[in-house]
């Protein structure tokens, strides 16, 4: 696993968190809707590191 993030990646780590602590379970969909459509490479990104 690579454990070095981007501030951008840290910054959707920590808001989709958030949102889990309130009982959300967000898709990319959801959060591409709220954030815009720039999440979505954050999003791959993440999950290629794991």
């Amino acid at each position: 696993m690579d454990f070095n993030i981007t501030a951008g990646e840290e910054a959707v780590v920590f808001h989709v968190a958030s949102l889990i602590q309130d009982g959300f379970s967000p898709t990319d969909d959801d959060l591409a809707g709220e954030l815009g459509e720039e999440v979505r490479p954050l999003l791959q990104s993440l999950l290629g590191k794991g």
